[in-house]
């Protein structure tokens, strides 16, 4: 039996001067962290998610994602659960998603930036990302994730890339923008950030919400203290060297109810970063102005965020069509008074914002909701912006093929 092992080459030292023809690029989680700063993850979700309009003339193409399940040996999950019966929603819990996407630039602006589109160049890729319960007992990410690109012109791939990372910060660029574009520019007002969560999510978050607004304090609740902590420790080492202003930073646990109500009060934005099922504080507690981005739930059942004060109180945005299903917007549908459209409409200028709460059916939506559950598009396109800075840079390995 004869193997053919492809060639390998470190990029930094590849002959640039060569064409690419058959090469792939093959970038690790490490690699990724090194070559997207979040100022560029931003700017590449600024495209992203402007691509994404109700009329389809934003330039995103998002075929259905395919999904399997995986129920492990015996017909078991891949955490640990048995076949039918009570494991039944263990072994459901276990999936593997390919998500195709295209983008194809257009020749036209957002209100949010004079850059034209036109400018960019088509891509295409597929991201795959799986959900093992089981991971983390062997050291492995519950959410592994890989990206691919592939040259438009000639259908070969040309890049490889760890998505985990990368996933944590497209979403948190994502919510970034829609923070930028929902809420006030004032950069003057120091603002009280709260974040749900203490894992990479919240971590990215963090960074990406101070990239766009003057941070003054940052709260995270969390149900242990420990990773809480930590991520503390990590904001502060990331502020380091920065002309940043000094940041109060607090922990408060999730079980400590009267705890949590003081840090929800006192919010002007509110990120929540978990996969809780049910509601993570009191929607009455949240003051007017407050502007909340979800990004944990992504099922029918899952509601991070009372719905009932989405309902009552929120302008809400979305990112893509599929997000008006999720648990946290089960009183509203594309119908109601208080639903706006698409980030990338708004973008656009193709749907508004009231600013000063609005009155509709006898409530006054007097806060602001973007709600995420994420699409290919977003990948492809910062997978674009590390590929491009991996070349810049020489960071990663070249695999002929």
């Amino acid at each position: 039996m004869r193997r053919t092992f492809a060639k390998l080459s470190s990029a930094a030292s590849r002959n640039c001067s060569k064409k690419r023809g058959s090469s792939m690029l093959i970038l690790s989680e490490a690699d990724v962290r090194t070559c997207l700063p979040m100022e560029r993850a931003i700017e590449a979700n600024k495209r992203a998610l402007g691509s994404l309009r109700r009329a389809g003339d934003g330039g995103a193409t998002v075929p259905t994602r395919i999904g399997l399940p995986y129920r492990g040996e015996g017909g078991g999950g891949g955490g640990g659960g048995g076949g039918g019966g009570a494991s039944s929603t263990a072994a459901a819990e276990d999936w593997t998603l390919f998500k195709p996407a295209m983008y194809e630039p257009t020749r036209t602006c957002t209100k949010e930036s004079n850059d034209v589109n036109g400018n960019q160049p088509s891509l295409m890729g597929m991201k795959l990302v799986s959900v093992r319960g089981g991971n983390p007992s062997l050291g492995l990410p519950t959410v592994p994730a890989t990206v691919m690109l592939v040259d438009c012109k000639t259908g070969i791939v040309s890049a490889l890339l760890g998505g985990t990372y990368l996933t944590a910060a497209r979403t948190a660029a994502g919510s970034a923008v829609a923070t930028d574009c929902m809420t006030s520019s004032d950069m003057n007002k120091r603002l009280h950030l709260l974040v749900f969560g203490a894992g990479l999510q919240a971590e990215m978050h963090i960074e990406a919400i101070r990239s766009v607004r003057n941070i003054g304090r940052i709260s995270i609740v969390n149900r242990s203290a420990g990773r809480a902590e930590q991520l503390i420790a990590t904001t502060r080492e990331k502020m380091k060297g920065t002309k940043e202003q000094e940041i109060d930073m607090d922990v408060t646990l999730l079980g400590d109810r009267d705890a949590v109500k003081d840090v929800v009060s006192s919010a002007d934005v509110i990120c929540t970063t978990t996969n809780t099922t049910n509601p993570l504080f009191d929607g009455s507690w949240v003051k007017p102005g407050c502007h909340l981005n979800g990004v944990g739930s992504y099922t029918e059942s899952m509601e991070e965020i009372p719905s009932h004060f989405i309902g009552k109180r929120c302008q809400v945005v979305i990112d893509t069509p599929e997000a008006i299903h999720v648990g946290d917007l089960k009183c509203i549908s594309e119908t109601s008074e208080n639903y706006v459209g698409l980030l990338g409409d708004v973008m656009a200028g193709n749907a508004h914002l009231t600013n000063d709460g609005s009155h509709c059916g006898g409530y006054m939506y007097d806060c602001s909701l973007f709600k995420s559950v994420g699409t290919a598009v977003q990948d492809i396109i910062t997978a674009h912006e590390v590929y491009q800075e991996a070349i810049r840079r020489g960071v990663g390995m070249e695999v002929e093929m």
